[in-house]
């Protein structure tokens, strides 16, 4: 995610108290919530600019240099496996550092990536360029989180958790739409130029805007707000080994590394598909591919929902219940390919169910541990492998397309959507 959370007070916030401010609170302390709150919103927007245009550029970059789909899907892969390192990496930090100048100067090396990918002209440039920029893009997620931790009291884990999941989103549309729009009019290397000089005024926006917790702001913490500090060890040691040894953590890391592999390979591919199966043009391709985004972030909304509704908070059986369906989903769409319409429908469908797997489990999930502390490591870890899961997936589903088509691609997902549902059994485990 990526990734999206929710904000919930275990033991201090009372019936009634509706929306992000808690018992007790003022109007200044309102205040500052929803502008924390939509500054953070806005921020991790922004990073989708500089991370998803190169989907939808890719088969014009692909038809400019004439490259194979593994040697594109090693672009891709190479921002995933980077930026599922940095994010276990800025994962641990974000605990340690301020969340203001450390998330502005991760986008602002994003920008300057994308800058300089525009002007590459060489394959192995662009896969160290990408590479890079997965690195400073995964400086976003986990210190944001934190930072809603520290200011917002958490009511109802499904309900904050959509809000905030609804950038990435929303982003990830909006970046699809601005790219494809920049790729057909001015070309590819306008598709990573612009978006970089919008994320740059969102980097001003959110040193103007942004105090790491209230009390920069003159003001006490809401009750239950804030992320505990580490009791587990001192130093990164301390933290890592409270990470790796949480059991929920664990199995968490193990279905997301399943969901990222189909999110992931869908999201990497999905503009490609439509362009050489359903036969629409870039700009067409980049329109509907929107879809996925669109529907994740209905996923998300449901995900939350169910999750509260059914299964008072629990992750594992709603994630099984989606891993499920996200199988017989992907295998749906490999016998209803020729059929645009219907195709669509299952490709939305796919995003809905991955985005609202992903939002349980990277967001829902480390905010249920605000009282342990480690929420920023804690994101951070099960983001690294989710996006181990998008590497492998990315590069793997290009050798599979090279090589044996479409169909076999297909099967693959829905293989590893299985596997993701089997793991989700110990998870559940570990919640009781």
């Amino acid at each position: 995610m990526a990734s999206v959370a929710t904000v919930r007070n275990c033991c201090c916030h009372r019936a009634g108290n509706r929306g992000f401010s808690n018992v007790g609170t003022g109007a200044a302390l309102r205040s500052w919530q929803r502008r924390i709150f939509l500054t953070c919103w806005l921020t991790y927007a922004s990073f989708y600019l500089c991370r998803v245009n190169l989907p939808v550029a890719l088969p014009a970059i692909q038809g400019e240099f004439g490259w194979s789909k593994a040697e594109m899907g090693l672009i891709g892969s190479a921002l995933f496996w980077v930026y599922a390192c940095g994010q276990f990496i800025n994962g641990q930090l974000g605990d340690r550092w301020r969340a203001r100048p450390f998330v502005a100067a991760g986008l602002l090396a994003s920008v300057a990536l994308n800058v300089a990918f525009g002007f590459a002209t060489s394959l192995p440039l662009m896969v160290i360029l990408w590479g890079a920029n997965g690195y400073f893009q995964s400086t976003g997620w986990g210190p944001i989180v934190r930072t809603i931790s520290h200011w917002l009291g958490l009511a109802r884990r499904g309900r904050i958790s959509a809000l905030l999941g609804s950038s990435y989103m929303l982003g990830h549309v909006g970046s699809w739409l601005l790219a494809g729009w920049l790729t057909v009019r001015w070309g590819w290397r306008a598709a990573f130029w612009i978006p970089a000089a919008l994320a740059a005024l969102s980097t001003l926006h959110w040193l103007v805007r942004i105090r790491n917790a209230p009390q920069d702001a003159g003001l006490a913490p809401p009750m239950g707000a804030n992320d505990a500090p580490s009791t587990d060890g001192n130093g990164l040691q301390g933290v890592l080994h409270r990470t790796f040894a949480h059991p929920r953590l664990r199995w968490a890391a193990m279905t997301n590394a399943t969901q990222g592999f189909v999110q992931g390979s869908a999201v990497l591919w999905v503009p490609t598909y439509l362009i050489e199966v359903l036969r629409m043009d870039i700009g067409s391709a980049a329109m509907s591919a929107v879809a996925l985004p669109l529907c994740g972030l209905a996923g998300v909304l449901i995900a939350g929902w169910a999750s509260d509704r059914f299964f008072r908070s629990r992750v594992a059986p709603t994630a099984a219940l989606m891993m499920a369906g996200l199988a017989a989903s992907i295998m749906m769409t490999r016998f209803l390919a020729p059929m645009g319409g219907p195709a669509m429908a299952l490709w939305g469908l796919i995003g809905a169910l991955t985005h609202g797997i992903g939002s349980l489990l990277v967001t829902v999930l480390p905010l249920s541990l605000t009282r342990e502390g480690g929420v920023s490591s804690a994101a951070g870890f099960l983001d690294f492998a989710g996006y181990v899961g998008a590497g492998i997936g990315g590069l793997l589903t290009g050798v599979l397309m090279d090589g044996w088509g479409w169909d076999a691609a297909f099967v693959c997902w829905a293989v590893v959507a299985l596997l993701g549902s089997a793991a989700t059994v110990p998870l559940s485990r570990s919640e009781q």
